[in-house]
């Protein structure tokens, strides 16, 4: 019998995302933000049951709680704070 891999496994959902020109990635009905120099990337989306993690390039870029309400933006205030700079 094989051994269970010590370090757990990534389930993770991967798909493939553009930001948007307002600094967002789409994830079902609501859209999270990601720092302002990727809008308009093609980015790398994982998502799990509770966060999302955004990558450019194998580097993660963002990542959230995720949101189960509909029609929502969700922003991280850093994302923001480098546009008002």
């Amino acid at each position: 019998m094989g051994r269970l891999n010590p370090n757990g496994y990534d389930l993770g959902r991967i798909s493939s995302v553009r930001a948007t020109a307002t600094c967002r990635v789409p994830l079902e009905s609501n859209h999270y933000s990601v720092p302002p120099h990727l809008a308009g990337q093609r980015l790398t989306l994982k998502s799990y049951p509770d966060r999302l993690c955004v990558y450019h390039r194998d580097q993660l870029v963002a990542r959230h709680a995720r949101c189960l309400d509909r029609h929502r933006d969700i922003e991280d205030p850093e994302h923001a704070r480098v546009l008002q700079a």
